[in-house]
């Protein structure tokens, strides 16, 4: 891959080019050629996901109810994890020892994916990729993320980008407005914050949320062509504009009190928690909080936009390709998981992905048939606007010594004990030995 998806691999992702689907509120039944003609050998799979609360869980049993009512033979049997760092943990020792799931749903990043296929644990998948039709069904670009070494070890699910969610409704009792600039952004935060808010939550306890914050300023100092760079090719962190990205996040931020009192002691679920009940007014993360969003009922109007021109710089949001499902290399009937993972892809299923879960799926389909909320309006909205450039989520993309130096540093930085110069070259020393040791490919 030469580069991020084209203007027109954007727009296919919403189904500008794509497939007429009839929005349905019925269970969907499994398509054609996804079951066979004979009575067949009763089998269990074990499938890990993180489909959990809300409309994520209740989408998924959806899905699952529809499968097995088509496919009696094939039980699902679903452990629901909290994220990928649970997963990551659990994945360490039940892959090698065994005791697994034979179909999962993780992440597709260096820090996940690269490091499975390192250590040989998973199935690749292209024979199915065949079988199914998955390689004329998925964007090509997103294939690629899962190809190593030439094969393909993932479907992958989401497609993601990071905008601002704000509290609409204390913006217009404040009189505030969309910011166009970064200048116009802080000056809100000052805004707000002189009345009585919390202008930006974050919780950076455990592995912290700063590493999603980062890419915030990053992707819009760096550029379109230093993102793809860096992402793509390889290129060196030790940059200016790194450095401003993490002085922005680390410094700057704190220092003028946008955040809560001790970012570092505050977890996650306690962050967003602040933004729910109205006492922050900004939130910065992805678009599969969406779905959270929706379910927790808010006495305001939330709503999203895209983080703002630093100095004239691109507006280019962080994007990826989040998570998707895998194969272990012991499933008990890798045929039967291939056959889920199917129906999971089928056009009958996307409506519950895209209504009930609040996620985007990486192959063409007809979205104004679609029953959504306004924020996935707006989500789609924005991934079909023709001019919209995208960046690259550093969160999503990067190997295990970068992503572990992005959660301890930014933790260090904000307790006093190290400099945002010396995070950028940390994170450049991690990143060049990540290459030279085979844990991250290059696609350039």
């Amino acid at each position: 891959m030469k580069g991020m998806a084209t203007r027109r691999e954007f727009l296919r992702w919403t189904g500008v080019a794509g497939i007429g689907i009839a929005a349905t509120a019925c269970v969907p039944a499994a398509p054609t050629g996804t079951t066979g003609e004979t009575e067949e050998e009763a089998v269990t799979l074990l499938v890990w996901d993180q489909w959990s609360g809300g409309g994520a869980d209740a989408g998924m049993q959806q899905l699952v109810e529809g499968f097995t009512e088509a496919n009696p033979n094939i039980t699902i049997e679903r452990e629901v994890y909290s994220g990928n760092e649970q997963l990551r943990d659990l994945l360490k020792t039940a892959l090698g020892a065994g005791t697994g799931p034979d179909l999962m749903y993780y992440d597709l990043g260096a820090f996940a994916l690269q490091v499975l296929v390192n250590a040989d644990q998973l199935m690749p998948m292209d024979d199915a990729y065949e079988q199914y039709g998955w390689d004329q069904k998925i964007f090509e670009f997103a294939q690629q993320w899962c190809t190593l070494e030439g094969k393909r070890y993932a479907i992958p699910h989401e497609l993601e980008f990071e905008p601002v969610y704000y509290n609409k409704t204390a913006y217009d009792e404040l009189g505030l407005q969309i910011p166009q600039t970064h200048a116009e952004f802080t000056a809100n935060c000052e805004a707000t914050k002189e009345a009585g808010y919390i202008p930006i939550t974050i919780g950076n306890a455990g592995r912290g949320e700063l590493r999603h914050t980062f890419g915030f300023p990053l992707n819009n100092l760096v550029g379109k062509a230093g993102m793809d760079d860096i992402t793509l090719c390889g290129a060196s962190w030790d940059r200016p504009e790194v450095l401003e990205a993490i002085e922005i996040i680390c410094v700057d931020y704190l220092e003028q009190g946008f955040y809560p009192p001790d970012p570092n002691a505050i977890p996650g679920q306690d962050a967003n928690n602040l933004f729910f009940t109205g006492e922050a007014i900004h939130k910065l993360t992805g678009t599969w909080w969406v779905g959270t969003v929706l379910g927790a009922e808010t006495d305001f109007e939330p709503d999203i936009y895209l983080y703002p021109s630093i100095n004239g710089s691109e507006v280019l949001p962080q994007a990826w390709l989040g998570s998707g499902y895998q194969v272990p290399k012991d499933s008990v009937d890798p045929d039967a998981a291939f056959q889920f993972i199917d129906f999971l892809y089928s056009d009958a299923a996307v409506p519950v992905w895209v209504e009930t879960v609040s996620v985007v799926p990486p192959m063409p389909f007809d979205a104004e048939s679609l029953n959504l909320s306004d924020l996935m309006k707006k989500v789609l909205s924005i991934l079909r606007s023709p001019d919209q450039k995208f960046g690259w989520m550093p969160a999503g993309f990067s190997p295990p010594g970068v992503y572990d130096m992005m959660n301890a540093g930014f933790q260090q930085i904000l307790a006093g004990e190290k400099t945002p110069e010396q995070q950028m070259l940390d994170l450049q020393e991690q990143w060049q030995a990540a290459i030279d040791g085979g844990q991250y490919g290059l696609k350039c």
